[in-house]
């Protein structure tokens, strides 16, 4: 791009011959700072619902739920402690041996929660969303117990 003379009148500020245009933002209008344009087309947000990054999830209050927490938080506190220890002893055989150990745990720990936990937790949501109604899920097995009575 070439660049603009100095001697050149439209460029000079001292000149009488018109505004010197140095670049387009120059040129837009200006308005207050926080002040909102009129584009916004007359519509207002409400406000958004505040979540902090440390907001605790749902847990159910079931024994089958507690049962599945404490199996996956055994499995991960073990692994964890032989991953550490495996990093510990790395060039002998227990740290090999521990590293494997680690993975055996932390790997059905990782299914269990994927599998077992989010799904009641997952239910547990619907169920505080839809009022307290119980999911269509449990109605299958309470209509084979009927039918067993019959």
């Amino acid at each position: 791009m070439a660049r603009r003379s100095p001697t050149n009148p439209r460029y000079r500020r001292d000149a009488g011959v018109g505004k010197t245009r140095r670049s387009a933002a120059s040129a837009k209008p200006k308005r207050e700072v926080g002040e909102r344009g009129s584009s916004g087309g007359g519509r207002k947000r409400e406000p958004a619902k505040k979540r902090r990054w440390f907001d605790p999830l749902p847990t159910p209050d079931t024994p089958e739920f507690k049962r599945w927490r404490r199996i996956w938080a055994a499995l991960f506190v073990i692994g964890a402690v032989l991953a550490v220890y495996a990093l510990y002893a790395r060039e002998s055989q227990a740290g090999t041996l521990a590293l494997v150990g680690a993975y055996i745990c932390l790997l059905p720990a990782i299914y269990i929660d994927i599998t077992k936990v989010r799904r009641m937790r997952k239910q547990l949501l619907a169920e505080q969303q839809s009022g307290g109604k119980k999911a269509k899920d449990d109605s299958s097995a309470t209509g084979s117990a009927d039918e067993k009575g019959r």
